[in-house]
């Protein structure tokens, strides 16, 4: 598409989700920006503020977001920015403003980051994962996975994790760069989960040609 269309930011945004999910992040960046410079009004790019939240770049991120500020969608990303920030009273004000609906994970993290409300935290998570657990798509998935990871439920936070990798979200750098995931990292079974994605990425590169394999070289 983008070799027909290179004019097209729907283009560069369809490649740019694919790079994302397969865990090329740099990549996917670099094709999020191009579709931003070439339709600054295209708030369908706000999904590329995933690639910067993961990789550790806030104030681009923001630029995605504010695409389509006011929306829930924008509501319910947020508190990402700022938990990442380790900015935890803007996460607060955040979060309270969020929509309950089941798998954005309102709940959570009110009791995760309220101290007067922690003791029901296990089975607010529990409930979160199987809700979580239903959901197709594997990148809502990772991203509720990283909560669960945040808030100190690592059973939760790899089952979740795992099951996104699984159905091919190769978040192979993400899984190593996220400050969401400090806690999760000190355990064995993140070595497992790590590998598990950068097979993930592997099988991908393979299927796209010796460009693809170049390019996993020189990041190794």
């Amino acid at each position: 598409m983008v070799k027909r269309r290179p004019e097209s930011a729907s283009a560069h945004l369809a490649l740019a989700y694919v790079l994302r999910y397969v865990g090329l992040l740099e990549e996917s960046a670099s094709e999020c920006n191009t579709a931003l410079a070439l339709d600054p009004s295209d708030n369908s790019l706000r999904s590329c503020a995933w690639a910067f939240i993961y990789l550790g770049q806030p104030h681009k991120a923001m630029e995605f977001i504010q695409l389509d500020r006011g929306s829930e969608w924008a509501s319910r990303t947020m508190p990402f920015i700022f938990l990442t920030q380790g900015k935890l009273p803007e996460a607060r004000d955040r979060v309270d403003k969020m929509a309950s609906g089941p798998t954005f994970g309102r709940d959570l993290l009110q009791a995760c980051l309220d101290p007067e409300r922690r003791s029901p935290l296990p089975a607010i998570s529990q409930k979160f994962e199987a809700t979580v657990m239903a959901e197709r798509d594997p990148e809502r998935r990772y991203a509720n996975g990283t909560l669960l990871a945040y808030c100190g439920e690592k059973e939760s936070a790899l089952r979740v994790l795992k099951s996104a990798v699984e159905e091919n979200y190769c978040a192979y750098s993400a899984l190593q760069s996220s400050p969401m995931l400090a806690k999760l990292r000190s355990i064995p079974e993140f070595s497992s989960l790590l590998s598990a994605a950068k097979k993930c990425q592997q099988n991908f590169l393979a299927k796209r040609g010796q460009s693809g394999k170049v390019h996993l070289e020189k990041n190794q």
